[in-house]
């Protein structure tokens, strides 16, 4: 309404189940359509976003790295901190953490209670399971950092926040992540097998928790990644750069 020129940013469920000729797709098409540029946050949003723009770009949600930094010796195994629901493949996960716990029964596993499964849950997982409820965002560095490892999603390929801040705590993270491609050196996390990706899963899981030197390495090398493309200046220093070049 007011002339000038904007950018889109684009974040997930905003364009990710929109219908072609639906009603949502006719509400938001005039805006994306007339916009200056068009980003999107995360890298299973490509096809989305460029069916509206063929011209939009790819810009990672930033992390605050100073914030989010390692700590000191973790005291806990296992984080499951994803939202409990099948939309981020929670069940996977969850059977993934019983079957380790099942074989490895000193194993320590801490699971955020939050989204719309976990009824029950706290029984059938065992009493090495420690639930806690969700906390403000300022204590997450605390949270994750208490970990040896993070458990991220296991249903659309991607993953979010949660899972970025961890490896910038220099957590590793196990979640089936199909994008490697958008980045330029691809990603520290290990593809899963998706014939079976609970077995894949503890199979991960096992591995890093056998070996404090294998879990030491893979700490710096996912700090790096998660600096090298997810730090605040980084992604700033990116958002700047497209806006200079819009209009020219």
């Amino acid at each position: 309404m007011s002339g000038r020129p904007y950018v889109v940013h684009c974040h997930g469920s905003d364009i990710r189940d929109t219908v072609p000729g639906g009603v949502w797709e006719r509400a938001i098409s005039p805006a994306i359509l007339r916009a200056a540029g068009v980003l999107y946050s995360t890298p299973d949003l490509a096809t989305p976003a460029r069916r509206f723009r063929r011209d939009a770009v790819f810009l990672p949600n930033p992390v605050d790295t100073q914030v989010f930094r390692p700590g000191s010796s973790p005291e806990r195994d296992i984080l499951v901190g994803i939202r409990l629901d099948a939309t981020k493949g929670a069940e996977i996960a969850l059977d993934a953490v019983r079957r380790v716990v099942a074989s490895r029964p000193s194993t320590t596993v801490t699971v955020i209670r939050s989204g719309s499964i976990d009824e029950g849950l706290d029984r059938d997982l065992g009493s090495s399971v420690r639930w806690i409820a969700p906390v403000r965002h300022r204590d997450m560095p605390d949270i994750i950092r208490m970990h040896r490892i993070a458990i991220g999603q296991f249903a659309s390929g991607a993953i979010g926040v949660y899972e970025l801040e961890a490896m910038a705590c220099g957590v590793p993270v196990i979640a089936d992540f199909r994008y490697a491609d958008s980045y330029s050196d691809g990603s520290p996390i290990r593809p899963i097998d998706h014939g079976d990706r609970t077995s894949s899963a503890v199979g991960e899981m096992e591995r890093l928790l056998s070996s404090e030197a294998l879990l030491r390495r893979e700490s710096a090398e996912v700090r790096q990644w998660a600096v090298r493309h997810h730090g605040s200046r980084e992604v700033v220093s990116r958002l700047l750069t497209y806006y200079g070049t819009l209009g020219k």
